[in-house]
């Protein structure tokens, strides 16, 4: 996907029964194309790519079976747990960067995945 017509940002579209767009990040800021999460997430979420908005989710690989997560759903903008967010986050890593299948995922709100089902637990 292309940001301002220059600003490249890889990522999956994934369907969860709403559409989501699943981009890896590097760094434990989350920092996307020199933009915070935030600022990324806006634009993705409101793309001409995408005429009714995507929710969209930063993934960061923090161990073999661990990743870390940022969310920003669309008519909300950023949000501390997406049970799809979390489910499209965690396909994706499976899918596409061989993570296993049992998958914790951390958010502000954390996530077990494993055998296609999630459990949710809230850490506040």
């Amino acid at each position: 996907m292309t940001l301002d017509g220059d600003v490249a940002i890889e990522g999956a579209v994934v369907g969860m029964g709403n559409p989501q767009f699943v981009s890896v990040v590097e760094n434990k800021h989350f920092v996307v194309a020199g933009r915070t999460w935030q600022e990324a997430g806006a634009a993705i979420c409101t793309h001409p790519d995408f005429p009714a908005q995507t929710n969209v989710e930063f993934v960061r690989r923090v161990a073999d079976d661990l990743i870390e997560i940022r969310i920003y759903e669309r008519g909300v903008g950023p949000t501390s747990s997406s049970g799809t967010g979390t489910s499209a986050s965690a396909a994706a890593m499976i899918a596409l960067e061989g993570a296993p299948s049992r998958l914790r995922v951390l958010a502000p709100a954390e996530s077990n995945w494993w055998s296609g089902r999630a459990r949710t637990q809230s850490c506040n």
